[in-house]
């Protein structure tokens, strides 16, 4: 039987009913930035920066970054300390600056109107020092929290200030405060503080008021909610700088990539999450739109297989899989397929202990995921995981480990390495406390040394190697998140869209990741120098090197297709096989060589629509050509 497949554009059209989405990953966010405007926040620090500004732009550059990353997120601005007021509530000093709704155009423009001249803040809404119920602030977040409809929303509240006390002793002012607090807290929402000092000297106490009504990482007496690393973003203390780093990077919170049993021991298993702190940032896939009357819909792709004899649209029953074999088609079910390549059920499971200093810096090839406990699948797990976390790392163990993450997939050697929790000098967290899983390599996915000349001085190459690092060391440490993705293409990409959606004009690219070449010149030429005289490499050229890591992948890839491809192509010279067709390839096992554009062109001239990956084309071309030598 002939088939072919079609892949339809429907709009308002049901998702294949195969299509199946975690809950876990859609959650979405809805956020009220609440800003003070007190006269304080409009004065230039010593730096000659205004809070207010600074405060405005850090929101801005985050919400431009969430319409990308998060575009069904919702965000709205308060602003209080105001003269003038805007709330259903009728609040004084409370004014209601961006409602609730969707990130668009219109509303960053209005932030750009106010970044651009910050004087409009207080012709517009006004500045004052007076006194008011704070708890009117959180009256006015619960009433847009509760008119939104945000119950499948992470809900939070995200308050601004250099005041350290808003109800100035006052007791009445403070109770009520601190119980609308609890009121939010008990149905769901988060309330975050970002306290601002005032000067580089000054402090930022949130004894006065503040801890009683957020969370901060050295709280003893709310330790559970602190434990909660994927569900809470736990409030912080700075300097002006520190808060634009701090909302420009702010994470959203993180959504585990996985859940699996975590065996320790025999009837010792315990469920864990596992997070990807890092992302590689691409560019989205494009989508279809059509415009219905006024609106302006997206079109959703709907594929469905045809029979090429009867015409007719096959249903997945009449869709079975088979593997050729002795010139037969050997038919498998679904649940044979699965079976076949199920090698372990998804886990972890914990194979020895050794001491951490075994895991050399190299092994690590891939990103590694966090891994925290889960208390909905055993009861407990977060006790026993914290008691083995805190034994290995006082004896500075690590855990080697078999890890299969999902169904399907081979199993892996992973190295658990336990992680304490880390506070920076402020006392906010920096690190959270849990496990590191490192993915340990096979051995030719590590890269072979360069050619290098024996090192007779290893001691004094060392020495001049430790200065070089420790000049070319980060202050502060590495932070992934301020360095992004340097492709200029994704950069394009969204300046492009940002100019027409803004009319603003181009942003400089800037590249965070390119070293500095003018610090490494003036600086620690002559230690480069010396370094490379040391250990033999001022006789190589960069084309030696380039030559060695060629002969070293090229090693790699006989290793891996030896087999077949060198059966395929026996008495083929190289030449040759370009010049061949579709079918000759086909006839003679080599359409592994054939470029994907090739094989895609050839599905075209037959009408067939073809598949990504390079696997399924084949098999599409093995298929169709199968099916014409039959005929």
């Amino acid at each position: 039987m002939s088939y072919e497949y079609t892949s339809v554009l429907f709009g308002n059209e049901e998702e294949d009913e195969n299509y199946e989405t975690s809950k876990e990953f859609n959650l979405k966010e809805l956020t009220i930035y609440a800003i003070d405007c007190r006269p304080s926040m409009l004065e230039a620090d010593q730096d000659g920066d205004v809070p207010l500004l600074v405060t405005l732009k850090s929101i801005r550059a985050k919400i431009v970054d969430r319409i990308d990353s998060r575009p069904n997120d919702q965000i709205g601005i308060i602003l209080f300390g105001t003269t003038e007021k805007n709330n259903a509530q009728d609040k004084d000093h409370v004014y209601i600056l961006q409602p609730i709704d969707l990130i668009d155009a219109p509303r960053i423009k209005e932030l750009d109107l106010l970044i651009n001249n910050i004087n409009l803040v207080k012709d517009r809404y006004g500045s004052s020092d007076a006194v008011f119920p704070f708890s009117d602030l959180l009256w006015v977040c619960s009433d847009i929290i509760a008119n939104a409809n945000a119950k499948q929303y992470i809900r939070r509240i995200i308050i601004i200030t250099n005041n350290e006390d808003p109800t100035d002793g006052n007791a009445h002012y403070r109770k009520t405060a601190i119980q609308r607090a609890r009121d939010l807290k008990d149905s769901g929402t988060e309330i975050i503080l970002f306290g601002l000092k005032e000067s580089q000297d000054a402090c930022f106490d949130p004894n006065l008021f503040y801890s009683d009504i957020v969370v901060f990482p050295d709280n003893d007496d709310k330790q559970e909610e602190k434990d909660e690393f994927d569900d809470r973003i736990l409030s912080s203390i700075g300097s002006l700088k520190d808060l634009f780093d701090k909302i420009k990077t702010i994470q959203t919170s993180a959504r585990s990539e996985f859940r699996l049993p975590f065996e320790i021991g025999p009837n010792l298993t315990i469920g864990v999450r596992g997070y990807n702190m890092v992302l590689e940032q691409k560019i989205g896939t494009p989508k279809y739109y059509f415009a219905e009357g006024e609106q302006t819909q997206e079109v959703k792709s709907v594929t469905r297989w045809k029979c090429l004899d009867t015409n007719e649209f096959l249903t997945p029953i009449d869709i079975k899989k088979a593997y050729s074999y002795g010139g037969q088609d050997v038919v498998f079910t679904e649940d044979d397929v699965a079976a076949i390549q199920t090698v372990n059920q998804p886990g972890l499971l914990v194979l020895g202990f050794r001491d951490i200093a075994f895991l050399k810096s190299h092994y690590q090839v891939a990103h590694p995921y966090f891994i925290y406990p889960d208390e909905s699948q055993y009861r407990g797990s977060k006790s026993a995981f914290f008691l083995l976390l805190n034994s290995m790392y006082q004896k500075e163990k690590m855990a080697i480990c078999s890890f299969v993450r999902r169904v399907n997939t081979i199993p892996k050697l992973v190295a658990l390495l336990p992680q304490a929790k880390k506070l920076d000098e402020l006392g906010n967290q920096v690190d959270p406390p849990g496990f590191q899983l490192i993915i340990l390599p096979y051995a030719d996915e590590i890269r072979q040394v360069p050619p290098h000349a024996e090192v007779h001085d290893y001691q004094e190459a060392a020495d001049t190697m430790k200065s070089i690092i420790h000049t070319l060391k980060i202050r502060g440490g590495y932070d992934p998140a301020k360095y992004h993705n340097p492709c200029k293409y994704i950069f394009y990409h969204a300046n492009m869209i940002q100019r027409a959606a803004l009319d603003t004009d181009p942003q400089e690219q800037v590249d965070n990741c390119v070293p500095n070449y003018e610090l490494i010149e003036s600086e620690l030429s002559d230690e480069i120098d010396a370094f490379k005289r040391l250990v033999g490499l001022d006789t190589l050229s960069s084309q030696d090197i380039l030559d060695s890591q060629a002969q070293s992948q090229a090693r790699k890839r006989g290793a891996s297709s030896s087999g077949s491809a060198a059966t395929a192509s026996e008495g083929q010279p190289a030449k040759k096989l370009k010049e061949m067709t579709i079918a000759e390839h086909w006839k003679s096992g080599t359409l592994e060589k054939v470029t994907n554009p090739s094989l895609k062109e050839f599905l075209i001239s037959v009408n067939i629509h073809p598949k990504k990956l390079k696997k399924d084309l084949i098999d599409q071309v093995d298929g169709y050509l199968k099916v014409k030598a039959e005929d």
